[in-house]
């Protein structure tokens, strides 16, 4: 089920910077309005099975953490075919919706929204429908969200915009998904920082 965004937990939510594979549509409300009650009523495309098969099999890590102590064996073994599986479902959400398998953007994303630079920037109040394919995990979601601010791109050609765009419309399962990933992102930055300053020293 998707969950409307509110605007007072937005600032909870971190932001980095990141390189993902970015697809963007505008659609208008009539879209969206479908694709929400298509969500609502359990009729997902692949996407939306791949998704929800990522948030399972984190879910299924605290079992495997406890069955790990009696059989650590077994339970290494499920956990990572359980991984396989996981991979391959995201890989045929990517590959039947034609996403590149490298990034294509610069953004900044959190849980709450994404930024991006476009030469096509939709109007302030855009609805859009933006397929994200996150790395190098490879987890592939179908959100929606309003252009909320645009400002020139810098550092870029006059014709590149810096678009903003807040998630309307997320399903609390990819919005959790999105938080893990940057929590990764970040201890993957962190590290590398420490790493450039004790080559430094």
């Amino acid at each position: 089920m998707f969950e409307d965004d509110k605007a007072d937990d937005r600032r909870r939510y971190f932001r980095i910077d990141d390189h993902v594979a970015l697809r963007v549509r505008q659609i208008d409300p009539a879209d969206l309005e479908a694709a929400v009650s298509r969500m609502q009523l359990g009729l997902p495309d692949r996407i939306g099975l791949a998704s929800s098969f990522s948030s399972s099999s984190h879910n299924m890590r605290h079992t495997l953490e406890k069955f790990r102590r009696e059989q650590p064996d077994l339970a290494s073994y499920m956990e990572e075919l359980n991984e396989k599986l996981d991979l391959l479902i995201q890989l045929l959400a990517v590959h039947e919706n034609d996403m590149p398998d490298q990034p294509t953007h610069h953004v900044q994303l959190s849980a709450s929204g994404i930024a991006f630079d476009t030469r096509d920037a939709p109007p302030l109040g855009a609805i859009l429908e933006m397929t994200l394919l996150l790395f190098p995990s490879f987890t592939c979601l179908r959100l929606f969200g309003t252009v909320v601010n645009e400002q020139p791109a810098s550092g870029h050609a006059d014709s590149d915009t810096h678009v903003g765009v807040d998630f309307t419309h997320i399903r609390e399962s990819d919005r959790e998904l999105i938080i893990r990933h940057v929590v990764q992102r970040q201890s993957t930055l962190l590290r590398e920082a420490r790493i450039a300053l004790g080559e430094k020293d």
